[in-house]
């Protein structure tokens, strides 16, 4: 579970909301429209929608962006990137 903590994903997830994120998910199972909690190479936990689904390096990558944001978010998120699938969200 994860508290969001920012309006980027305004008006799905509020401040303060709690996301279930369910592990275990196949590289194939992502899906554009999915919302996903991922780590960013610096460190820090990001919870945002997948926007289109690419192939690179012969893997699928994911270009994300919060729904609230006007750009994509700057990094690709690999596989190896990704925490989890949002399968709840229990408002604030």
């Amino acid at each position: 579970m994860y508290v969001i903590i920012s309006g980027s994903m305004q008006p799905e997830l509020d401040i303060g909301d709690i996301v279930v994120v369910k592990k275990g998910y196949d590289n194939d199972r992502f899906k554009t429209g999915n919302i996903i909690t991922f780590k960013r190479k610096d460190g820090e936990i990001i919870t945002h929608r997948i926007s289109k689904v690419i192939l690179a390096d012969m893997q699928q990558s994911y270009i994300t962006k919060g729904d609230n944001n006007a750009a994509r978010d700057e990094e690709l998120v690999e596989y190896d990137d990704i925490i989890g699938k949002v399968v709840l969200t229990l408002p604030k």
